[in-house]
């Protein structure tokens, strides 16, 4: 009897390490293009695709997830960005671990992927001119793509040089060359 203990015990812990890392595909994207952005008339029809380019959890000041997807729709092409950032509130009791989500989606035609490919060479070039005097000041070089989004790059003196998107006032950290690859994938849709 003790011979079959050792056996199922790693079964268990096996079953109990895999269920643990499967972690599931969000995409927040679908979830706003199938409600936000496609009319859904009663007896008729839609075809659509939905490209999912780029997702990840990204981990600045609480817990970040930026994701990145190709729309087309039946006379539209859009690029969105999806991104949610959840921070942990003040606690009211003894215990409280209370969370705060903040979701955002922004849409970007065309023209603003291409604008955004563009610019960032010319940022990139000026911040890398940009001097900072002391360890305190921060320089930034951002390009505003719509009214709801602008893209920054941002340079502390001795550090490394940081891209940031910024949606509705909020900032997330993704690497440039992550942005102009997705925005390169969705463009060749």
């Amino acid at each position: 009897m003790i011979k079959n203990v050792k056996p199922v015990i790693v079964v268990i812990f096996s079953l109990l390490y895999f269920t643990s890392c499967n972690v599931s595909t969000r995409q927040i994207t679908e979830s706003y293009i199938k409600t936000e952005i496609e009319d859904h008339i009663v007896g008729e029809q839609h075809y659509s695709s939905i490209h999912l380019i780029y997702q990840r959890a990204l981990v600045d000041n609480g817990q970040d997830y930026v994701e990145l997807a190709g729309y087309v729709g039946e006379n539209e092409k859009k690029m969105i960005i999806a991104a949610d950032k959840i921070y942990q509130i003040r606690s009211k009791y003894k215990g409280d671990r209370s969370l705060l989500q903040e979701v955002a989606f922004v849409e970007l035609t065309e023209a603003e992927c291409k604008a955004i490919l563009k610019n960032n060479r010319s940022l990139l070039s000026e911040i890398n001119k940009a001097e900072t005097k002391s360890k305190k000041e921060k320089m930034y070089s951002d390009y505003t793509v719509n009214e709801n989004m602008f893209v920054s790059y941002s340079k502390k003196k001795n550090a490394k040089i940081a891209y940031h998107i910024w949606l509705y006032g909020v900032k997330y950290n993704i690497s440039s060359k992550t942005l102009n690859e997705s925005i390169e994938e969705f463009l060749s849709l």
